[in-house]
C-alpha cells in the first residue's frame, strides 16, 4: 500500500498541472486525484494541498468547458470544504462561493449535488463564513 510520505512530493505537480495545463483530460484526471487523496481522510492530504495552494486553481476549474473536469472539480472541493473551519476558509478566500452559484442551476445531476454538498459544508462553518 502506497503511504502519505511517498505521494506527498507529487502535490506540487497536481497544482501545476491545474495552473497550466490545457488537456482536458489531464486536467479531469488531475482534479480525480485529488478527490480520491481528499476523500480518504486517512491519509491526511487536505491540509498538504491547500498548504500548496490547490484551493484557487482547483476553484477555477469550476468554470472550464469540459462537464467531467467541473464535476472532478467541484467533487474535489466538497472533500477538501469537509475539513475544519481554517481550510473551508481557504476556499472562501480563493473566490470558491460565487463560483458554486452558476453550478447551482446546472443540468447535470451529479455537479448538482456536489455543489450542493459543497455549500453545506461551508454553511456548516463559523459565523462568519456562513454569512458570505
Amino acid at each position: 500500500m502506497v503511504q502519505p510520505w511517498q505521494i506527498k512530493p507529487l502535490l506540487p505537480l497536481l497544482v501545476e498541472l491545474l495552473r497550466y495545463n490545457k488537456d482536458d483530460d489531464v486536467m479531469k484526471r488531475s482534479c480525480r486525484v485529488i478527490a480520491g487523496l481528499t476523500a480518504a481522510k486517512s491519509l491526511g492530504m487536505t491540509e498538504d494541498l491547500l498548504r500548496i495552494g490547490v484551493g484557487a486553481p482547483l476553484v477555477e476549474q469550476l468554470a472550464h468547458r469540459s462537464v467531467a473536469v467541473v464535476d472532478q472539480a467541484v467533487r474535489s472541493l466538497g472533500n477538501l470544504l469537509s475539513g475544519d473551519d481554517a481550510q473551508t476558509q481557504v476556499l472562501i478566500d480563493a473566490g470558491i462561493v460565487p463560483a458554486l452559484r452558476p453550478l447551482l442551476s446546472c443540468d447535470n445531476y451529479h455537479i448538482c449535488k456536489d455543489t450542493l454538498r459543497a455549500v453545506g459544508n461551508i454553511t456548516a462553518g463559523n459565523r462568519e463564513q456562513v454569512e458570505v
